[in-house]
Formats: C-alpha cells, structure tokens, sequence
C-alpha cells in the first residue's frame, strides 16, 4: 500500500510541477502581445477553463448520483441473519 501512496503523491506532484511550468509559459506569451490582444487571449482561456469545470462537476455530479441510486435503490437491503442479530 505505501508505495502505491508514495506513486500517487509523485504524480500529484508532477501534475502540480507541470501546470506551473505551462502557466508560467502562458503569461510569458502573454506579456509580449498588445494589451487588447493579450486581455482578448486571457478572456478565451478564462471561459475555455470555465466550461471545462462546469463539465467536471456536471460528470462529477452525475457520477455522485448513479452511485446513490446503485447503492440506495438497486442494492438489496440486507438482510438479517441469526449471525448477525445478536451483535
């Protein structure tokens, strides 16, 4: 179990690294444009990432609701056995 813990916080981490690196790229590119084209650019990408979080919430959420009707209505209720009534 540990090393699957320490190989998921290292991929946190260079999920993390790289969207530094790629931000810093962006507003690099930025700072050389005019400012009406640059403002312009930043609004695009603003809104594209806007929606992309609207999306991942819209999924997140469906995801959230189909495990609570699987786990609330489609499971069977269990049931009680002379194993289990005494505890």
């Amino acid at each position: 179990m540990r090393p699957l813990r320490l190989l998921l916080a290292a991929a946190a981490a260079a999920y993390a690294a790289s969207q530094y690196w790629q931000e810093r790229r962006r507003f690099a590119q930025l700072r050389a444009l005019p400012v009406r084209q640059a403002m312009a650019q930043h609004e695009r990408h603003r809104k594209r990432a806007e929606r992309t979080m609207i999306l991942l919430t819209g999924v997140v959420c469906l995801v959230a609701a189909g495990l609570a009707i699987y786990a609330f209505i489609i499971l069977p209720a269990p049931h009680n056995t002379a194993a289990t009534v005494g505890r």
